[in-house]
């Protein structure tokens, strides 16, 4: 076995470590064109290894996944999100699975379809206007994202204005906090950035512990997201309230920030492929004509909708990257992982990789119709990760999304500002660095 080729020394990782920060997925790209499918930065005790194909994913996720553990890498988001489903290891991830999976089936998910359409509603109608309107549609997918999960999750519209207003920043702030120090040890000096990010980790906490001390201390039976985790029992035990805010948060974080960022790329390749939009225009208005209230069964024959919106999560996936720590040494490749190295798997790369898809770059959501052979290998596609740790939050995304564009197309065109160029970052998910402007006609 070999080392994989990369970058070592301390003043090469320098020099790299500004794009590293501000933007992790274009960093790890570049590392990936110049060194191949398997790459390493190394700088003193810590060696990151990124890996670009396919059969990598499904050797840290499936085949070998017990060599690959949530441990370093996920300190900092522990420091937000605690000990709950998505960064806890062993036996009590296995139970927090358990208890939690009933509440995100397919089934159980179409019960909150009424609210989503009702938070969309009243998001729209804000945007009363007549004729064509240049918009960020950036923050108006997150309002949206912000009023569908304060409906299904809490059973209320974010009608609280002060309470809202404070949180949506520190949501997306202690996000990028941690984002920017994934490879960081947890070091808590009360430098002005850490202060920044305790505050607003109080403010969450705060807003996330009131709603739960106020549901333990009424009688009334609640049937959305958090009422259905409070009833939640295996063995007669069900969570504490520690266990409670842990993943409230992850499922507050999951379902309003990534569903807003995956909805704003999609209307960004809308309106720069104005052919895919009549095209989704005219499915969702035969589909939906006349009035026709969304359900199940009216969603599932959006076929072409679909397809476009498992392209946009194919080019622009919210979570673009995510890290496991190697518990041992491995060979990948014929490159030696060694134990306590960063394994990097990358959406952002692996979902633009040549050998699985064809036009890699290209917007072409009829590549998902059947018999077309894409992906060509079945790990090729992972936005919301893969193996025994896929996103439980799959089948409520997949269709919140679905709802979102059927309302917003059966309503407004998109098309693209003269001059804009689109730049992304990455904060703990991928998003536009400047907006997402586009001119808004309502029909």
């Amino acid at each position: 076995m070999t080392d994989a080729p990369g970058i070592t020394g301390l003043l090469n990782v320098f020099q790299m470590n500004k794009t590293a920060r501000e933007a992790p997925h274009e960093f790890i790209d570049d590392l990936w064109q110049r060194f191949g499918d398997v790459a390493q930065v190394g700088v003193g005790p810590l060696t990151l290894i990124v890996l670009a194909r396919a059969e990598h994913v499904k050797h840290v996720l499936v085949t070998e996944r017990k060599k690959y553990i949530k441990g370093r890498s996920h300190d900092q988001l522990r420091t937000l999100l605690g000990n709950g489903l998505f960064t806890s290891e062993g036996e009590f991830w296995h139970r927090q699975r358990r208890l939690m999976a009933p509440t995100f089936t397919p089934a159980a998910v179409s019960q909150y379809i009424a609210d989503v359409v009702a938070a969309v509603e009243e998001v729209l109608g804000d945007l009363d206007f007549e004729g064509t309107r240049q918009l960020d549609v950036q923050p108006i997918m997150t309002d949206i994202a912000m009023n569908i999960i304060m409906r299904t999750m809490f059973s209320s519209a974010a009608t609280d204005e002060e309470r809202i207003e404070a949180l949506q920043p520190a949501l997306a702030e202690t996000l990028s906090h941690v984002s920017e120090r994934t490879a960081a040890p947890v070091i808590n000096l009360p430098t002005p950035a850490n202060r920044r990010y305790r505050k607003h980790i109080a403010t969450i906490d705060d807003f996330i512990n009131r709603i739960i001390e106020e549901r333990r201390s009424s009688d009334e039976q609640h049937d959305d997201l958090l009422g259905l985790l409070m009833q939640a029992r295996e063995e007669g035990q069900g969570m504490t309230d520690a266990q409670l805010r842990d993943e409230v948060l992850i499922t507050f974080f999951a379902g309003h920030e990534t569903t807003a960022q995956a909805l704003t790329f999609t209307l960004y390749l809308l309106a720069e492929n104005p052919a895919c939009q009549r095209r989704v225009r005219d499915e969702i208005g035969s589909v939906l004509y006349g009035g026709q209230p969304v359900t199940p069964e009216t969603l599932d024959h959006l076929d072409y909708t679909q397809r476009v919106i498992k392209e946009a999560l194919r080019l622009y996936p919210p979570v673009a990257m995510f890290a496991r720590d190697a518990a041992e040494e491995d060979e990948i490749d014929g490159y030696t992982i060694p134990k306590g190295a960063m394994v990097m798997l990358s959406q952002w790369i692996t979902h633009r990789h040549a050998d699985y898809w064809s036009e890699p770059y290209a917007f072409n959501p009829d590549r998902w119709l059947p018999g077309r052979g894409e992906p060509r290998h079945p790990y090729a596609y992972f936005p919301f990760g893969s193996g025994q740790r896929t996103c439980l939050g799959k089948s409520f995304a997949e269709q919140e999304m679905l709802i979102v564009l059927a309302l917003l197309m059966a309503r407004c065109t998109f098309a693209p500002l003269t001059g804009f160029e689109l730049n992304t970052e990455y904060g703990g998910t991928l998003r536009p660095a400047d907006g997402m402007p586009l001119a808004v006609t309502r029909q």
